[in-house]
Protein backbone atom coordinates (compact mmCIF):
# COMPACT_ATOMS: atom_id res chain seq x y z
CA UNK A 1 0.00 0.00 0.00
CA UNK A 2 1.32 3.45 -0.92
CA UNK A 3 0.40 6.68 0.86
CA UNK A 4 -0.18 9.75 -1.27
CA UNK A 5 -0.50 13.17 0.30
CA UNK A 6 -2.64 15.81 -1.31
CA UNK A 7 -1.97 19.56 -0.87
CA UNK A 8 -4.78 19.88 1.67
CA UNK A 9 -3.10 17.63 4.22
CA UNK A 10 -5.56 14.76 3.88
CA UNK A 11 -3.99 11.34 3.42
CA UNK A 12 -5.20 9.13 0.58
CA UNK A 13 -4.55 5.37 0.47
CA UNK A 14 -3.81 3.90 -2.98
CA UNK A 15 -3.39 0.20 -3.74
CA UNK A 16 -0.28 -0.33 -5.88
CA UNK A 17 1.53 -3.58 -6.71
CA UNK A 18 5.21 -2.66 -6.21
CA UNK A 19 6.40 -5.93 -7.82
CA UNK A 20 6.22 -4.17 -11.18
CA UNK A 21 7.74 -0.89 -9.98
CA UNK A 22 11.36 0.19 -10.44
CA UNK A 23 13.19 1.11 -7.22
CA UNK A 24 14.69 4.60 -7.07
CA UNK A 25 18.48 4.63 -6.75
CA UNK A 26 20.63 7.58 -5.75
CA UNK A 27 23.61 8.60 -7.90
CA UNK A 28 25.83 7.01 -5.18
CA UNK A 29 24.10 3.64 -5.70
CA UNK A 30 22.09 3.57 -2.47
CA UNK A 31 18.38 2.80 -2.54
CA UNK A 32 17.70 3.79 1.07
CA UNK A 33 16.15 7.19 1.74
CA UNK A 34 14.85 9.03 4.79
CA UNK A 35 12.06 11.58 4.94
CA UNK A 36 13.15 15.16 5.66
CA UNK A 37 11.74 18.64 5.27
CA UNK A 38 13.28 21.68 3.56
CA UNK A 39 12.21 24.87 5.32
CA UNK A 40 12.11 28.22 3.51
CA UNK A 41 11.67 31.78 4.72
CA UNK A 42 9.41 33.71 2.32
CA UNK A 43 10.01 37.47 2.32
CA UNK A 44 7.07 39.74 3.09
CA UNK A 45 7.77 41.40 -0.27
CA UNK A 46 6.77 38.26 -2.20
CA UNK A 47 4.42 36.67 0.33
CA UNK A 48 0.74 36.55 -0.67
CA UNK A 49 -0.20 37.81 2.80
CA UNK A 50 2.28 40.69 2.85
CA UNK A 51 3.92 39.16 5.94
CA UNK A 52 7.01 36.97 6.22
CA UNK A 53 6.11 33.28 6.00
CA UNK A 54 7.81 30.01 6.79
CA UNK A 55 7.13 27.35 4.14
CA UNK A 56 8.22 23.72 4.01
CA UNK A 57 8.70 21.09 1.34
CA UNK A 58 8.96 17.36 2.08
CA UNK A 59 11.95 15.62 0.49
CA UNK A 60 13.65 12.23 0.57
CA UNK A 61 17.34 12.26 1.51
CA UNK A 62 19.79 9.47 0.65
CA UNK A 63 20.97 7.74 3.83
CA UNK A 64 24.42 7.18 2.31
CA UNK A 65 25.46 10.51 0.75
CA UNK A 66 22.76 12.84 2.19
CA UNK A 67 21.72 14.09 -1.26
CA UNK A 68 18.01 15.02 -1.53
CA UNK A 69 16.32 12.86 -4.18
CA UNK A 70 15.87 14.83 -7.39
CA UNK A 71 18.61 17.37 -6.56
CA UNK A 72 21.81 17.66 -8.55
CA UNK A 73 24.48 15.25 -7.16
CA UNK A 74 26.95 17.96 -6.12
CA UNK A 75 24.48 19.35 -3.51
CA UNK A 76 23.73 17.67 -0.19
CA UNK A 77 21.27 18.42 2.58
CA UNK A 78 24.07 20.34 4.33
CA UNK A 79 24.13 22.81 1.38
CA UNK A 80 20.69 24.00 2.47
CA UNK A 81 21.96 24.97 5.92
CA UNK A 82 22.00 28.74 6.40
CA UNK A 83 25.57 30.02 6.35
CA UNK A 84 26.08 32.50 9.21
Amino acid sequence: MVNNHNPFGQQKQVQVDLKNATPMVCHCGSSLFQQAVLVFRVSALVSPTGQELIANQPVLVCLNCKTPLGVEPDRTADDYDEKA
